[in-house]
Protein backbone atom coordinates (compact mmCIF):
# COMPACT_ATOMS: atom_id res chain seq x y z
CA UNK A 1 0.00 0.00 0.00
CA UNK A 2 3.24 1.98 0.34
CA UNK A 3 3.60 2.01 -3.76
CA UNK A 4 -0.08 3.57 -4.07
CA UNK A 5 0.40 6.71 -1.83
CA UNK A 6 4.05 7.35 -3.00
CA UNK A 7 1.90 7.56 -6.65
CA UNK A 8 -0.67 9.90 -4.87
CA UNK A 9 2.39 11.70 -3.65
CA UNK A 10 3.45 12.27 -7.07
CA UNK A 11 0.87 13.03 -9.18
CA UNK A 12 -0.78 15.93 -6.65
CA UNK A 13 3.04 17.19 -7.07
CA UNK A 14 2.75 16.70 -10.83
CA UNK A 15 -0.62 18.57 -10.96
CA UNK A 16 0.52 21.19 -8.88
CA UNK A 17 3.20 21.75 -11.10
CA UNK A 18 0.88 21.66 -14.31
CA UNK A 19 -1.11 24.02 -12.47
CA UNK A 20 1.58 26.61 -11.98
CA UNK A 21 2.60 26.29 -15.29
CA UNK A 22 -0.76 26.85 -16.99
CA UNK A 23 -1.29 29.76 -14.20
CA UNK A 24 1.23 31.73 -15.93
CA UNK A 25 0.54 31.24 -19.32
CA UNK A 26 -3.10 32.22 -18.87
CA UNK A 27 -4.13 30.76 -22.45
CA UNK A 28 -7.30 28.55 -22.67
CA UNK A 29 -5.97 25.94 -24.56
CA UNK A 30 -3.60 25.60 -21.64
CA UNK A 31 -6.58 25.36 -19.18
CA UNK A 32 -8.28 23.23 -21.42
CA UNK A 33 -5.26 20.77 -21.33
CA UNK A 34 -5.00 21.45 -17.36
CA UNK A 35 -8.80 20.13 -17.51
CA UNK A 36 -7.72 16.80 -19.66
CA UNK A 37 -4.76 16.14 -17.27
CA UNK A 38 -6.65 16.78 -14.34
CA UNK A 39 -9.46 14.32 -15.34
CA UNK A 40 -7.14 11.50 -16.00
CA UNK A 41 -5.53 10.79 -12.38
CA UNK A 42 -9.31 11.51 -10.87
CA UNK A 43 -10.44 9.33 -13.13
CA UNK A 44 -7.92 6.68 -12.09
CA UNK A 45 -8.41 7.49 -7.91
CA UNK A 46 -12.37 6.97 -8.16
CA UNK A 47 -11.92 3.41 -10.08
CA UNK A 48 -9.15 2.73 -7.83
CA UNK A 49 -10.92 3.23 -4.44
CA UNK A 50 -14.27 2.45 -6.04
CA UNK A 51 -15.32 6.44 -4.76
CA UNK A 52 -19.28 6.82 -5.51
Amino acid sequence: MGGEADESKRSRATLIATIARCCRLETRESFRLLLAFISIPITFAVSTFNVP
